[in-house]
């Protein structure tokens, strides 16, 4: 942070929604990010696609949300969780379209 910055933060700090503490450094006082809320039908719909096994990937970046934020939407709800490849194949029908039979 250039000086003049830091002057300015520490002259006016109502001016800005960070602090800056005792050692100089910028600490944030407020999240300003939206969080992504889901609605009931989009959670209903998330379920029904993940079963369908689309991939954690692929349904956060369809509803524009982290994937991580998928998988706990999937826990809260008790979907049994599986592992799939980000194409959204299941891991075993994944590798079964690459081995080749002698």
């Amino acid at each position: 942070m250039p000086v003049t910055s830091l002057l300015n933060l520490l002259e006016n700090p109502s001016s800005s929604n960070k602090t800056v503490n005792e050692y100089g450094e910028t600490l944030a006082t407020k999240i300003t990010q939206e969080q992504k809320r889901l609605t009931e039908d989009e959670v209903v719909l998330l379920i029904s696609e993940y079963k369908a096994s689309k991939s954690t990937y692929v349904l956060a970046e369809q509803f524009g949300c982290h994937r991580v934020t998928v998988t706990n939407i999937l826990k809260r709800h008790g979907v049994p969780f599986e592992r799939k490849a980000q194409n959204g194949m299941k891991p075993n029908a994944f590798a079964k379209k690459f081995v080749i039979k002698i």
